[in-house]
């Protein structure tokens, strides 16, 4: 769904901008939309994704998702996760529960199960010199 303005997808992202413009990207061609409505917090796959969930930015994190979703009509949600990340300081294999996890709570949101919105996970990688993002 695109509005007046341009078709919009949604990232759950940290907000460390060295990564920020591989998530856009990404996303961008992916999903083919023109804009990213960015929802940052640092390390927020490990506070929306573990046991011990931040509640606070849970409920947050749905506002705005609800904006996004009703008042920009975005039907793509995407979680990122990346190397080097200062507020979520794990290694891969922690990030990717931390992902998978926080994909599954997105998912089961009332206006993502009623807008049939699609949630994916990603994780950016720094090599070379290079950030790049890939599905997980």
């Amino acid at each position: 769904m695109s509005t007046q303005h341009g078709k919009f997808a949604t990232a759950l992202e940290c907000m460390d901008g060295r990564t920020q413009k591989a998530v856009s990207d990404f996303v961008k061609e992916k999903f083919q939309v023109d804009y990213v409505d960015a929802i940052t917090e640092a390390g927020i796959d490990g506070k929306l994704g573990s046991e011990t969930i931040d509640q606070n930015l849970f409920d947050s994190t749905k506002i705005k998702i609800e904006i996004s979703v009703n008042g920009h009509g975005s039907r793509n949600i995407i979680i990122a996760g990346h190397d080097e990340c200062a507020g979520n300081p794990v290694d891969y294999k922690t990030h990717k529960k931390h992902l998978l996890k926080t994909k599954e709570r997105i998912k089961n949101l009332e206006v993502v199960l009623e807008n049939g919105v699609e949630v994916i996970s990603i994780f950016v990688s720094h090599k070379d010199g290079n950030w790049a993002a890939k599905e997980i």
